[in-house]
């Protein structure tokens, strides 16, 4: 093998060092929510969304009967439970909270603030219809991962490159 040129050992280290400075400023942290059979490990979904974005939690209540849903804040390190909801009064008591429970409009609501979860674990079924709405889309926990399978919801993150607006220059 021959020695490079001083010359083109310039040219191609300014070339690594605009790369490496391109990919630096075009890329950005990603946030994905994760559906995860906890028996297999298999991913049975994912969605991308932005940090901050809702992901609520829906079912039916296995002793009152009624709808219930657990709104969470989608972070970088997890779900930051926000509010539980509900038509009926009692299964907001069922939760004995210190938050109080709150009228709005034709039912009730916990406000939260600062629970913070890594991952959550819940239980598919037929029964309670638990169901995750997350990035527009619906994901019904007993169709997708089997009546009483083992679900975790998880975040996931990694890099995105972001095209850039303006062409990059060109050195000649």
């Amino acid at each position: 093998m021959g020695r490079l040129a001083p010359g083109r050992w310039a040219l191609g280290a300014a070339i690594v060092v605009l790369a490496a400075g391109l990919l630096a400023s075009t890329g950005r942290a990603e946030l994905a929510v994760r559906l995860v059979d906890e028996g297999s490990g298999r991913e049975l979904a994912r969605v991308a969304v932005e940090d901050g974005a809702t992901l609520r939690l829906s079912y039916v209540h296995s002793i009152y009967v009624q709808p219930a849903a657990e709104e969470f804040a989608v972070r970088s390190d997890g779900f930051e439970l926000v509010g539980i909801a509900s038509p009926s009064q009692a299964v907001l008591e069922y939760y004995a909270r210190a938050e109080p429970i709150e009228r709005v409009g034709d039912g009730y609501l916990i406000r939260v603030a600062g629970e913070r979860h890594a991952r959550l674990r819940v239980r598919a079924s037929v029964l309670g219809r638990r169901t995750a709405h997350v990035g527009g889309r619906a994901f019904v926990l007993h169709e997708v991962a089997g009546d009483g399978a083992p679900v975790a919801l998880e975040v996931a993150s990694g890099l995105r490159f972001v095209p850039l607006r303006q062409p990059a220059a060109v050195i000649p």
